[in-house]
């Protein structure tokens, strides 16, 4: 449980420091004590209201502070949702990318005419 506690601080600590901010400021940001950040980012027991405080404000899913997480890319962030289930369908339909780029080329040379 201790390796854990170490591992969240650290990875508390990494975001803050990639952010540029200093304890105090992070501390005024999500309405917590800077004291205690510091003693949480070296080992401290955080509770689950910070780290969904925490999470909130880093844009991060809490899952981030219990084990790796693979940052979702920015283009993928951008696609949202609706594209994501999209994609979900077409794989579900068996298309291919192709076969969709097919079926929107004949859809526009028939809008055209």
């Amino acid at each position: 449980m201790e390796k854990l506690r170490q591992e969240i601080g650290k990875k508390i600590k990494q975001l803050r420091n990639d952010k540029g901010l200093s304890l105090r400021k992070l501390g005024a940001a999500i309405d917590y004590d800077p004291s205690h950040l510091n003693r949480i980012e070296n080992g401290s027991e955080p509770s689950i209201k910070l780290l969904e405080k925490l999470a909130e404000y880093f844009e991060v899913d809490i899952s981030y502070f219990f084990g790796e997480q693979t940052e979702i890319p920015t283009e993928l962030k951008n696609a949202g949702t609706e594209w994501i289930t999209f994609i979900d369908e077409m794989n579900e339909k068996e298309l291919t990318p192709h076969q969709i780029k097919t079926v929107l080329e004949i859809f526009d040379k028939y809008n055209k005419k």
